[in-house]
């Protein structure tokens, strides 16, 4: 999102002063979270801050603030996986849906539609926190993300489903109503006769502004550049035109080039899986793409026995995790994929680790 002309900054000041009787936290009364509300509603104030307070208590009832740690059904993240890994060309976060293969009338049949719900709303509330800290090529802090929804495969019985409807009705109110100006553009690729019968259903709930970031392509020789142009392609899974290994790479049936590199480990209940590297030379680099097949392990890498890079947790529902270190001095480096916090369940990781010249 653009920086804040003049007349913007003077608003957003205004604004800020409307709502300092809420508890809000540093980010949330940023100068550009502020003008996401503002913009929204074409710069009228008191409309926006209708919005917004709607929105806070929305936030509240449904302990927005804590979604993160909640998890999922287990059922819901098997059939529906999503890839939230990797940052556009803009440094804004990349989030790739799957939604034709998603069984989602199979979902909603199971009585998951709220549960579906809560989990596009954590999936917004995680792109946010990926957020934190990036500056676009412009130096501004980044305030939306890229999405891609995927509609390979989609069936004219979801497309017609009453409940898939219902349950995209009540998504995008969500989305609309509490996360204003989040998308960057939203490339929605392999449209076909049934994603234009949802569409037609879905497209009178959708605001302007949301319809107006959409991108929509028919074949793969029209959205594999539109794709490839927007996105690194060391973040761009190979399966969409890019190198990156993703989850999603086994949800639609593909296999990855390089899937002969990539090993598999099985890590015993409370134990820690540990692969250390000796690296001899100075000014060599360590590539990484690491991911658990079914439930969570913290992850994290040290040399000489010191952290380097901090722990993190894997997760199954989520896309494997990219990472690279520079090497300036010979030592032990050593991955830790850690289980120790789970006394019952073993789990079993993916690796594929590059050691650079």
């Amino acid at each position: 999102m653009s920086a804040p002309t003049i007349e913007e900054l003077q608003l957003i000041e205004q604004f800020r002063r409307r709502l300092k009787d809420l508890d809000l936290d540093e980010e949330q009364k940023s100068d550009m979270q502020l003008l996401r509300w503002i913009r929204a509603r074409d710069n009228k104030l008191d409309q926006a801050e209708t919005m917004f307070r709607k929105s806070f208590k929305w936030r509240e009832e449904h302990d927005i603030a804590n979604i993160l740690t909640w998890k999922p059904p287990e059922m819901l993240t098997d059939i529906y996986p999503i890839h939230e890994s990797g940052f556009d060309n803009e440094n804004t976060p990349v989030v790739i849906f799957p939604m034709g293969r998603a069984d989602l009338k199979g979902i909603m049949r199971n009585g998951y539609m709220h549960e579906t719900v809560r989990y596009m709303d954590q999936v917004w509330e995680r792109a946010i926190s990926r957020m934190k800290g990036r500056l676009t090529k412009e130096g501004v802090p980044v305030t939306q993300f890229t999405c891609v929804l995927d509609m390979d495969q989609l069936g004219l019985t979801t497309a017609g489903s009453l409940k898939v409807i219902e349950y995209l009705t009540l998504a995008i109110n969500h989305f609309d109503s509490n996360y204003p100006e989040i998308f960057r553009k939203c490339f929605i690729i392999n449209t076909s006769r049934a994603f234009q019968i949802l569409y037609a259903c879905v497209k009178p709930v959708l605001s302007a502004k949301t319809i107006k970031k959409f991108e929509m392509y028919t074949t793969e020789d029209k959205w594999r550049p539109a794709l490839i142009a927007e996105i690194p392609s060391h973040h761009l899974p190979e399966y969409y035109g890019g190198t990156a290994w993703s989850v999603l790479h086994s949800f639609v049936g593909y296999n990855p080039q390089d899937s002969q590199n990539v090993f598999k480990s099985s890590v015993g209940a409370g134990e820690v899986f540990k692969i250390p590297i000796n690296m001899s030379n100075q000014k060599s680099s360590l590539k990484w793409n690491v991911g658990i097949e079914s439930y969570d392990i913290d992850f994290f890498v040290t040399f000489n026995d010191r952290e380097v890079i901090p722990r993190t947790k894997l997760e199954s529902h989520k896309a494997s995790v990219l990472g690279s270190l520079e090497c300036n001095s010979p030592g032990i480096y050593t991955f830790h994929f850690d289980n120790s916090y789970s006394r019952l369940r073993s789990k079993t990781v993916k690796y594929f680790i590059k050691l650079e010249p």
